[in-house]
């Protein structure tokens, strides 16, 4: 009920009298104390905690004292908010670091003035405050506005006798003495209490003992000593009395009925004290610095505070000297009221609003992008990466991922952060629902990796990137069997996708092929979008780091990727046995997880065993031949065949899914039963025939560049703009 809680008090007041239909809600913060007078104008059903913001969406959020030493989530809630405006009533702990900036406390008052250069709009109580916003941390002066400050009804002049005034005091304030000087002040070490003291002390014996010294400010027992010992170490011989807190009612009374109030602070956001002091008739003196010659225009009746000789000396001449007193008493008012704080605030409200609805028109799409990321051991984080990279071209993007620090940490630093931020995907479904973006696109993959994925897009659905149609693998046992009893009753689903319950709540579907846009349809009903055959950086794209392939004459024939049954390892590892006997110069690798579990000690084909990003991009590129074959298709897409398309490899894949969909003068097709044997002459047929494959690279590098990442990210964008008009 001081400083800055009376000030936003009685602004609120102002705003809400002179503009009652300009504020929405009121939001108070549950761990800070609220001044009731504040519900005497304000109806309580506009008042709500300020976590209760979450997820509303607003125009315009007006944080009032950005500095506390609060969760930033109290100060800036986690909700979509088309203009942030804050009032900076100073930059005291920028300015003065020493007394107010020590090790623990710096990074915390550091991260809450990050949220100044996010306002659209700052409002400040002086000129000086304005200055000091431009001067130490560069601010625009165009998104700055002074609004100044007022004092309400109670700071007038007086009525009543001073012996009134003072026998009402006294019944609080014990021993207070006629003609005292007061001293409106605080423990902070800005207010200069010692150089208070210090003036007084200077003055004559005499004068000192006519003139009581009343210290305003709330006090512990312990600092209340220190305050009267401090007064003896500067040499008061006259009475010093520390009052301690008073409610307003004796503020104003100590205000009217002082002989001279006195202000000695080193700096001030506004100057309140001495603007009360004035409205109540008193005869006020103080520091010449920051905003305090704003409300004291008399350049008279202002010190150097860091000097006791110059502040010593205007007491004193305060005190005794009668043309001086007579100047003071008639020095001008500032004029500041918050009525005209008021109006200046609404202005800005306005003049931001309106300038954010003119954004939004030209503005581009909000997308927010909740996927896997490196490190991740995911095809889908190794796709989102560089395809994140050219949404953003495209797009406002914002990137969630799972709420993993090493994860969010790793991934930060692999992708540009300007681009795109990262945020914990714990955030996403509140911002979504409240209006932050226009879209949120899933990525979902067929793993539990993509659980808290899964969660997040059924407190908020919205557009779904399928990267596997069959989504069981993200289910627990329970879930599929409950998911089967509502969208699977019958034989009709003999081997269920469990894909039904995300499709049907996705805003839409995006798929690769148009082979997982029929399994979806036929899985849940729902018509899936295909975005293109599934992308991957060529070596030497930008963003990609060069490959330089193992210096060796040899022709590789590879199989990358994690090893397994489905994939029919073993049926490429006897086709690459039985073309090595043919063919000697020809060698042939397992590159990836697993591949041990199919090659046989004594083998001729190589198991390379798990490989690291730089390992696999190395052996895609040196290879002739990359194979990928499948059993069966559950609508994903081959990261292994889109890497090899894109770095020319000759690709040769199971006539299945869709990779059937692939051009035939792109890739060699063969049958989903093919035998060992098969295969090999099919390999031996490439191996031999430079020309054919020299037609197949040429043809996969052309494919690769009409379906790249970017087309990728168009396909998606314009899909989305597409659904949103309709």
């Amino acid at each position: 009920n001081r400083g800055i809680g009376r000030y936003t008090r009685d602004l609120v007041r102002a705003i809400v009298t002179r503009h009652p239909d300009v504020i929405d809600r009121f939001a108070f913060n549950p761990d800070l104390p609220i001044d009731p007078r504040l519900l005497e104008f304000v109806p309580a059903e506009r008042w709500l905690p300020v976590t209760a913001v979450a997820g509303l969406p607003i125009d315009v959020f007006h944080m009032t004292s950005p500095f506390e030493s609060l969760p930033v989530d109290h100060l800036v809630p986690a909700t979509s908010i088309g203009a942030l405006v804050a009032t900076c009533f100073d930059l005291i702990p920028l300015r003065f670091p020493g007394p107010y900036l020590d090790v623990d406390e710096r990074p915390k008052y550091l991260t809450r003035l990050t949220a100044l250069y996010r306002c659209a709009a700052i409002v400040t109580d002086s000129q000086s405050a304005a200055d000091d916003c431009v001067d130490l941390l560069g601010i625009p002066r165009d998104r700055l506005t002074v609004i100044g400050g007022g004092t309400d009804e109670s700071f007038v002049r007086p009525t009543d006798s001073l012996t009134e005034r003072l026998d009402t005091l006294r019944e609080s304030i014990g021993g207070l003495r006629e003609g005292f000087v007061f001293v409106p002040t605080g423990m902070d070490w800005r207010k200069n209490i010692r150089g208070a003291m210090a003036a007084y002390a200077a003055l004559p014996p005499a004068l000192q003992r006519q003139h009581q010294l009343v210290i305003g400010c709330k006090v512990t027992h312990k600092q209340r000593r220190a305050l009267l010992q401090m007064a003896t170490d500067v040499g008061c011989i006259g009475d010093v009395l520390v009052t301690g807190f008073v409610g307003d009612d004796d503020l104003v009374r100590l205000y009217q009925s002082a002989d001279t109030v006195l202000f000695t602070s080193f700096y001030e956001g506004f100057g309140l004290p001495v603007l009360e002091a004035r409205r109540c008739g008193a005869r006020v003196i103080c520091s010449n610095v920051s905003s305090l010659p704003e409300v004291m225009p008399l350049e008279a009746a202002t010190f150097n505070p860091y000097s006791t000789d110059d502040t010593a000396a205007h007491l004193e001449r305060a005190l005794t000297d009668a043309e001086f007193r007579a100047e003071l008493d008639a020095a001008p008012d500032p004029g500041f009221t918050y009525e005209l704080a008021a109006d200046r605030t609404v202005a800005v409200y306005r003049r931001i609003a309106a300038e954010h609805r003119a954004a939004v028109v030209r503005r581009p799409l909000r997308l927010a992008v909740a996927t896997l990321l490196p490190p991740s051991p995911s095809g889908v984080a190794d796709h989102s990466g560089p395809l994140l990279d050219e949404l953003a071209e495209l797009a406002d993007v914002t990137c969630f991922v799972a709420d993993d620090t090493a994860t969010a940490i790793a991934a930060q630093e692999t992708f540009s952060p300007i681009r795109y931020p990262l945020r914990p995907l714990h955030l996403l479904p509140t911002l979504a629902r409240g209006g932050a973006f226009d879209a949120v696109l899933y990525a979902m993959g067929n793993n539990p990796l993509h659980r808290p994925i899964l969660d997040a897009f059924t407190e908020a659905p919205g557009y779904v990137l399928f990267h596997d149609v069959r989504l069981g693998g993200i289910y627990e046992p329970d879930e599929r069997q409950a998911m089967a009893e509502r969208h699977y009753p019958d034989a009709t689903h003999p081997l269920p996708l469990y894909a039904a319950e995300v499709a049907q709540a996705a805003r839409r579907c995006f798929v690769h092929s148009q082979h997982a846009a029929d399994l979806l349809a036929a899985d849940s009903g729902v018509a899936a979008v295909d975005v293109g055959p599934l992308p991957m950086k060529p070596a030497g794209a930008p963003g990609v780091e060069p490959i330089t392939p193992p210096a060796d004459d040899a022709l590789w024939v590879i199989s990358a990727g994690v090893a397994d049954p489905i994939k029919q390892t073993h049926i490429f590892v006897a086709a690459a046995e039985l073309l090595l006997e043919r063919q000697p110069h020809v060698r042939a690798a397992v590159v990836g997880y697993g591949g041990e579990r199919f090659v046989d000690d004594g083998s001729a084909v190589l198991a390379t065993g798990r490989v690291d990003a730089g390992e696999y991009a190395a052996w895609v590129a040196r290879a002739a031949v990359l194979v990928q074959l499948r059993a069966m298709s559950n609508g994903e897409s081959s990261a292994a065949v889109a890497d090899a398309l894109a770095n020319g490899a000759v690709s040769v894949v199971t006539d299945i899914g869709a990779m059937r969909e692939l051009p035939d003068d792109v890739v060699v097709k063969v049958p989903r039963d093919v035998a060992p044997a098969d295969l090999a002459d099919v390999l031996e047929a490439l191996v031999t025939d430079h020309d054919h494959r020299a037609g197949l690279r040429q043809a996969a590098l052309a494919f690769a560049a009409r379906n790249d990442m970017r087309a990728e990210a168009q396909r998606i964008v314009a899909a989305i703009a597409a659904d949103r008009a309709g």
